[in-house]
């Protein structure tokens, strides 16, 4: 524009504010919206008066023209329209964030009250928890307490033995005792007869030996007096007689010592004899008096073998009432097939039982297939149900109407609290079925990804499984498995425990045929085959197991 436009335009060509820096222009747009504020509430906005102090140091002085003319005033009314708009888009914008912060509170609210829920599900939990655990510690206490009175049964019941026993023993020594002092005696009685008949005997002897002797020496005795008459002359021989007589008188009198010393001898024995006999009656009198103690320890053994009797009886009423209470705790808190089937309707395969401790679980149960009592965890037997899932299903479980997957989590539970056996039952599509059944059955937790673990094998079915023992579970999602060239369940489309890849693979699709060969996916069992390479189809399988008593 040149100078003669200039001079057209002066309104155009006057200055009415030229700012400097960013604070000036700063301070223009805050007296810009006071008067804005003011012509809102119909006040007349103020003169502008000069501030020095507000003038930046080292800068001169501009003012402002405040009677700005007509194209100053249009723009200032534009932009008091923009204002206008921006000030009702701001209302609107504080009434929807008014609005939004009413919803958050009501979320809040919401958030709040669930959270309170969740802690007072939280805190039933851990009472059921608590409670479930205080019974678990009755029930072994009360298990123990039981052990405990059983061992002590077994105890008194050895000791009542022993006691019998020792009182046999005793009996039998006293019968024997008593034969042998009656046969004692017996013989004590007839030396002492022996003895006297002996002695009498002998005195008898001896009587008639000193008779005929008196007799002989009366005889003699006269025939020396006659001979004496006759022999007065001849006193040598007379002499010599006399001699000869007194030797034997001699020895008439040393055997009549002989005698009396044989007869005392005798007498000795006899006495001998009877102190033996006085001692075996003073014997007889001791066994006598121990034969009434021995009656008395009888007596009192078997007062105490009726008190033991007694006490075996409460024990055994105590014993009763601890099972019932086991019994009425099973009925109250089930967990295994075999609780269950005392409290519900036997007859169907479903049932509840508290499998984590918390809540019922509905669950199948066998109770028919060898003595019962079994856990189904595996079922095919239509093919309604698809087995190519990922790991989370697997894990879980998943359950339809007719076939089922138990879930590797409460597999882990169940079989890391106590010994399970596992039984497989199985039938072909021409109507045969077979079984296997292993000792053991475990599954390891999620950071051993399941592994699968199996004892001793029994059954018709052969020994397929033992192939997958201490392999990891592998899903479509989560190769686990030692094959090289692929994931094997993505290729026969199912989980399981694979190793290279199977020897039987129960969770195959549902395939409806006599065989399949090595190759292609089927629920199969290669121990069960018709040839080399070609392998039975499964029509139903069920994979159950049950606690290890």
């Amino acid at each position: 524009m040149d100078d003669a436009d200039k001079s057209k335009n002066p309104a155009e060509s006057k200055k009415v504010f030229v700012p400097e820096s960013d604070k000036v222009k700063h301070e223009f747009q805050e007296e810009l919206k006071e008067v804005q504020r003011l012509s809102e509430s119909g006040e007349s906005p103020p003169k502008a008066v000069p501030d020095d102090t507000a003038r930046p140091s080292g800068r001169p002085r501009q003012e402002i023209d405040v009677h700005a003319p007509p194209a100053q005033d249009e723009a200032i009314q534009v932009n008091f329209a923009e204002n206008n708009s921006n000030n009702l888009e701001k209302q609107k914008l504080e009434r929807e964030k008014l609005e939004l912060e009413q919803q958050l509170q009501q979320q809040l609210e919401i958030n709040v009250l669930q959270a309170r829920s969740l802690q007072e599900k939280e805190s039933l939990v851990a009472e059921s928890n608590r409670r479930m655990q205080m019974l678990e510690a009755e029930n072994d206490e009360l298990k123990e307490r039981d052990v405990q009175q059983q061992e002590q049964a077994l105890v008194k019941q050895r000791d009542l033995h022993n006691k019998d026993i020792t009182i046999v023993n005793i009996t039998t020594r006293l019968r024997a005792y008593d034969e042998q002092k009656n046969e004692h005696v017996k013989n004590s009685r007839r030396s002492v007869i022996c003895y006297a008949i002996v002695c009498i005997g002998l005195l008898v002897a001896v009587q008639d030996v000193m008779d005929i002797s008196m007799q002989d020496y009366i005889l003699k005795v006269a025939a020396l007096n006659s001979e004496i008459i006759e022999l007065q002359n001849n006193s040598e021989e007379l002499r010599t007689f006399l001699e000869k007589t007194e030797s034997k008188n001699t020895a008439l009198r040393m055997g009549k010592q002989t005698i009396q010393m044989q007869l005392e001898s005798c007498k000795n024995k006899i006495v001998d004899s009877i102190l033996k006999v006085d001692t075996l009656n003073s014997e007889i009198a001791n066994v006598k008096n121990n034969s009434g103690q021995l009656q008395t320890s009888l007596k009192k053994a078997k007062s105490e073998k009726t008190a033991l009797k007694k006490e075996k009886l409460k024990m055994k009423s105590e014993l009763e009432i601890c099972k019932n209470k086991i019994t009425a705790l099973k009925k109250e808190f089930p967990k295994t097939c075999e609780d269950a089937r005392q409290t519900e309707d036997s007859s169907g395969n479903m049932v509840k039982i508290f499998l984590l401790g918390v809540e019922r679980t509905n669950v199948r149960c066998d109770f028919y297939t060898d003595k019962g009592n079994w856990l189904v965890i595996l079922r095919r037997s239509d093919g309604s149900a698809d087995f190519d899932r990922n790991w989370i299903e697997y894990v879980n479980g998943f359950d339809l109407e007719t076939e089922f997957w138990f879930g590797l989590d409460k597999l882990h539970y169940l079989t890391s609290s106590q010994t399970y056996e596992l039984r497989i039952d199985m039938e072909n599509f021409n109507g045969e079925k077979r079984f296997a059944k292993y000792r053991k059955f475990q599954i390891a937790s999620s950071s051993e990804k399941y592994k699968l673990t199996i004892g001793e094998y029994s059954g018709d079915a052969g020994n397929s499984i033992g192939y997958h023992d201490q392999k990891p579970f592998t899903t479509k999602d989560h190769d686990n498995d030692d094959e090289d060239s692929g994931n094997c369940a993505k290729n026969y489309k199912g989980g399981w425990w694979f190793h290279k890849c199977y020897y039987c693979h129960l969770t195959g699709p549902y395939v409806e045929d006599e065989v399949v060969d090595r190759y292609n996916p089927g629920i199969s069992w290669n121990s069960w085959k018709k040839s080399d390479e070609e392998f039975y189809l499964l029509k139903f399988v069920e994979m159950k197991m049950r606690p290890v008593e």
